[in-house]
């Protein structure tokens, strides 16, 4: 996709057009230069000396002062690239000739051209067609400054209200054209309206406004990436920190990522997965054999879920990781001592070894023996990869479910051992 722009000022932008209708004034010191041209074979020249302290050009071509439309509630882009032999001076622009000016003092090293622009509105002016003047600021210094290349754009008419981009990215991604042009879209805006939708023990289901331009999204928790969600406006996510978090947004496409959106804030508990079927890991195998170049649009989004129940992925060890982290420090604060450190920080694309996998399981069954023996609770696997003979005796459905059960199961065995906890004089003998 690309948005077209238009140049303002037309043909006079390359200066190539035949008479430029320069004032008797102007001709003084005002040239159509061909020893330096940026675009073309003409270029403005603009001559000062010690007498004066700027040289001024008034646009005009030949059908007379060129008066381009202006609307104060637009922004607008000016660009002019500018060449000196020698550093003597600075270039403004006015449009309409009147302060404030619209682009004020900019230069560059000598001996190369350098692009002067900016992106302003001209809310201080009515509507209407006005005249447009180049500044030599030469600040009684002889010295010469050529001029070619000059654009002015109405980028709210190009990209719509609330969506103009920033003179850098307009700088780097709008040619010069003396007409219309075609660009890339720019960087989207960060997303507005992000709700959470819906909480259930499985995640938080969150919502938010599309942005123009994005390709997908990006889900941040506290900061860090949570998700990736290409091509729609909902996901459900399951935060990876349980108490308060803050989820963000933000918007994506090929030109970068957006700010992120205004923070939700949430209260998460452990969210774990104890109810997957043998459905899950059949349709996980089905689209696992299509490969991912095969799948629908809508597949791809199923694919790309950070809960695909039917595989078994980094989204799940650290989940397992961070609820055990969690009832780690649970336990902990109650005068127990767990020495357990799992993994939390697991990638896509991470690939675990064996003696990783072997690990994650110890850590689970350190937590599960923390409090003592709990004969209620679900055993954990003692293998989830394949056997060294290549026989598998990996990770079930149930298996998985075990893992997770048994990680709640023990959460509600703590709060159910703390409420049974009496202190020092809170009873008398005979009471209980």
């Amino acid at each position: 996709m690309s948005v077209t722009i238009t140049n303002l000022v037309g043909s006079i932008g390359s200066f190539e057009s035949g008479t430029w209708n320069l004032t008797t004034a102007e001709k003084a010191y005002t040239y159509i230069a061909t020893a330096r041209a940026k675009y073309g074979s003409n270029s403005l020249q603009m001559k000062g000396d010690t007498s004066v302290f700027e040289r001024t050009y008034t646009l005009r071509n030949s059908g007379g002062v060129v008066k381009p439309r202006l609307d104060p509630t637009h922004k607008y882009y000016v660009r002019v690239e500018t060449y000196q032999e020698e550093t003597t001076g600075s270039t403004d622009i006015y449009w309409p000739i009147a302060e404030p000016s619209m682009l004020a003092g900019q230069s560059g090293p000598a001996g190369q051209w350098n692009v002067c622009s900016t992106v302003v509105d001209r809310s201080s002016f009515s509507a209407g067609s006005y005249e447009m003047r180049i500044d030599y600021n030469n600040a009684n210094t002889a010295g010469t400054m050529w001029f070619d290349g000059l654009m002015l754009v109405d980028l709210t008419d190009a990209f719509g209200a609330g969506y103009e981009p920033a003179a850098a990215w307009c700088d780097a991604n709008i040619p010069f054209t003396d007409g219309t042009a075609d660009v890339p879209e720019p960087v989207p805006k960060a997303p507005t309206g992000l709700t959470v939708a819906e909480e259930s023990k499985n995640g938080v289901t969150l919502a938010w406004n599309a942005a123009k331009w994005a390709e997908g999204y990006k889900v941040y928790q506290n900061g860090t990436l949570l998700a990736t969600v290409p091509g729609r406006t909902t996901v459900m996510v399951q935060p990876t920190v349980y108490g308060r978090v803050l989820l963000t947004v933000s918007a994506y496409n090929a030109a970068g990522e957006s700010a992120q959106s205004t923070a939700v804030s949430v209260t998460t508990r452990m969210y774990l997965i104890t109810d997957r079927t043998a459905a899950d890991l059949a349709r996980w195998q089905e689209l696992h054999a299509k490969g991912y170049n095969g799948l629908t649009a809508a597949e791809k989004i199923e694919w790309a879920q950070a809960e695909m129940r039917g595989a078994y992925n980094v989204s799940d060890l650290n989940r397992v990781g961070n609820a055990i982290v969690y009832l780690r420090d649970r336990i902990n604060n109650y005068g127990y001592a767990v020495n357990v450190t799992p993994k939390t920080d697991w990638k896509t694309g991470d690939k675990p070894t064996a003696a990783q996998l072997q690990k994650y399981l110890a850590d689970v069954s350190t937590i599960r023996g923390a409090v003592g023996e709990l004969s209620s609770l679900p055993e954990v696997p003692t293998r989830i990869y394949p056997s060294a003979t290549g026989k598998s005796d990996g990770l079930t459905v149930e298996k998985a479910n075990d893992i997770e059960r048994m990680l709640s199961q023990l959460d509600s065995a703590i709060t159910k051992m703390l409420s049974s906890w009496w202190g020092c004089g809170e009873i008398g003998c005979g009471e209980v």
